[in-house]
């Protein structure tokens, strides 16, 4: 009897350590993550601070709601209290509000300040949107310390803040709602990628890094300032509309393949969302002229 309870006790052990050693490993990448979330964060603070004192106030608001809705979603998603329908709204909202501020707002700068270096942009900026949806395929599992979705969600955040900051840089006199309507997506892509983290059993704190990505990169070309030179401008603002274009058709693309698996009620919602976002922006700048 004494020779049988041996293994058992042998077997507990190794078991026991097992299980300790599966949580030491799981603990390690919360605390890296934690870690990053709040030097990034930190930083985030900073260039909010610094845009304050050097006016860029239209920046910093495109900055703080862009994080805030980013984190506002990633919240909604870990509650789990937003249905199909409510997702098909906000996909939807988003993509009509890019697609119009894309096709009302930057195509035409683009094209007014050198018509070929502002078609290359966007061309560029579509090929770019493409490129980095793909980019996180190269990233490690997901045992890394970061998710590979939240890389690739970090870089396009990083990518557009770097495009909204030169936007604003040399043309400053542009209104909000070119800025907000560009960030309107950031809701939506915050609950997805959370999303994606509670169903692989990982924290969703580094969705901060996104959140702040986009308001950290846009202050500091904000601050560094941009030159006005239609050869610099003109490929920006073609960029800026080949990159939020992509976006903006990836939502509707996400958006038809709900409505295919789902019921002709959702694919009435993807429709009448898609509409509103763009009907929305018309309002708006029919309202403010801006």
């Amino acid at each position: 009897m004494r020779t049988a309870r041996a293994p058992r006790a042998a077997k507990h052990t190794i078991d026991l350590v097992g299980d300790m050693t599966l949580t030491a490993t799981r603990e390690r990448p919360r605390n890296g993550e934690r870690a990053v979330a709040v030097g990034v964060l930190s930083v985030f603070v900073g260039v909010c601070v610094a845009a304050e004192t050097a006016g860029l106030g239209k920046l910093l608001i495109i900055a703080v709601v862009s994080c805030l809705a980013m984190v506002a979603g990633a919240a909604l998603a870990l509650r789990r209290i937003v249905n199909s329908s409510t997702l098909t709204w906000a996909y939807g909202l988003a993509a009509g509000a890019m697609v119009a501020s894309a096709c009302a707002f930057l195509l035409p700068t683009a094209i007014e300040r050198d018509a070929t270096l502002g078609g290359f942009g966007i061309a560029a900026g579509v090929l770019a949107g493409f490129t980095v949806h793909l980019a996180g395929a190269g990233f490690g599992p997901r045992t890394a310390l970061l998710d590979d979705y939240v890389v690739r969600l970090t870089v396009h955040s990083v990518a557009a803040g770097f495009v909204i900051g030169a936007i604003y840089a040399s043309m400053p006199n542009i209104g909000l709602l070119l800025g907000l309507s560009i960030i309107s997506h950031k809701g939506p892509a915050g609950y997805a990628a959370a999303l994606s983290l509670h169903r692989s059993g990982r924290s969703i704190v580094p969705v901060i890094l996104p959140a702040c990505g986009i308001g950290i990169a846009a202050i500091a070309v904000g601050l560094l300032g941009w030159p006005l030179s239609p050869t610099v401008t003109a490929p920006v603002f073609g960029v800026a509309a080949g990159l939020f274009l992509h976006v903006a058709l990836d939502f509707l693309a996400h958006l038809e393949k709900s409505r295919a698996a789902g019921s002709p009620l959702l694919a009435a919602h993807a429709t009448t969302s898609a509409l509103a976002g763009a009907a929305t922006v018309v309002c708006a700048w029919a309202i403010t002229g801006a």
